[in-house]
């Protein structure tokens, strides 16, 4: 008895305040009653730069909304390409382009989770022309997008590299219609310039990170067996860069922190435009659109 008891009050301290799951509620119920496409880009811009927590609780809200097909209104429709419906005012000098159907719950949504996710130009699209089947196969689709969103939250919070190596090696096993939603999420981290931590590094040489400050802790045996990263694990981008070379056993181009902005954003480009679809290419799967 004591122990359930003990179980019930862990999970009440790791619950969200009721508070802060009743701000969830009504800010994804608001959006939903967003009449305006700019209130809406505005309501999920805050989502999206939100704490990791409340994030996680806006995107649990959202995927209960996928298999909604109640439609929903958009006074500015006539300034917005929607897929698959006839919107706009018809000389096609539109103002605002969104990947799914947001005239229906489940797109509107689906629409707001991508743009959280940094992936809205990869995830499947839902509108009402779609069967019950497909629109469900769909749905599930993008609710892998957000399980899989939580383990790169993971992936990115630890510090060990045996920890990171063992979730890497993880990752190497999955489907191709889960692995494609990992390279797209951690492509999508290529943009993300902030500092993280990562030590025990003793089975990696990282020569292009000595300027920086570190120093291998590596003895002269160890040096010789050591696997050479040459992309910068202490920022978010060159952590995400040497992730997605892991998972495609391709050479990516080296994503150091001090690069010229130019030349960044051109490894980056080169990245998310030429070498991952070409590789996702090979694989032959179909894109559900």
């Amino acid at each position: 008895m004591q122990a359930g008891f003990a179980y019930v009050a862990l999970m009440i301290a790791h619950a969200p305040p009721v508070d802060a799951v009743l701000n969830v509620e009504r800010g994804v119920a608001a959006l939903y009653g967003d009449t305006s496409y700019t209130e809406m880009e505005k309501r999920v811009s805050l989502w999206r730069n939100s704490s990791d927590l409340y994030r996680k609780e806006i995107l649990q809200s959202l995927a209960r909304a996928l298999n909604d097909r109640a439609e929903l209104r958009l006074d500015d429709a006539e300034r917005v390409l929607i897929p698959f419906r006839e919107t706009g005012n018809g000389d096609a000098h539109y103002e605002y382009y969104p990947t799914q159907d947001v005239l229906m719950k489940c797109g509107r949504a689906a629409w707001a989770i991508g743009l959280i996710l940094s992936v809205p130009q990869h995830m499947p699209i839902l509108h009402h022309q779609l069967t019950p089947a497909e629109h469900s196969k769909r749905a599930n689709a993008i609710r892998i997008y957000i399980s899989t969103s939580e383990e790169i939250s993971r992936f990115f919070d630890k510090t060990d590299y045996q920890q990171v190596a063992d979730i890497l090696k993880q990752w190497s096993k999955l489907p191709s219609s889960q692995i494609d939603k990992v390279l797209y999420l951690l492509a999508a981290k290529l943009h993300d310039s902030s500092h993280t931590a990562f030590t025990n590094n003793t089975g990696l040489h990282l020569p292009t990170c000595v300027k920086f400050g570190y120093r291998n802790q590596l003895s002269a045996k160890q040096f010789q067996k050591a696997k050479v990263v040459l992309h910068d694990l202490f920022v978010v981008q060159g952590k995400a860069a040497w992730a997605i070379q892991e998972l495609i056993g391709v050479e990516l181009p080296d994503i150091i922190r001090d690069l010229p902005e130019k030349e960044m954003k051109q490894r980056i480009l080169t990245i998310e435009k030429y070498i991952l679809p070409a590789y996702l290419a090979g694989t032959n799967r179909q894109v559900l659109r």
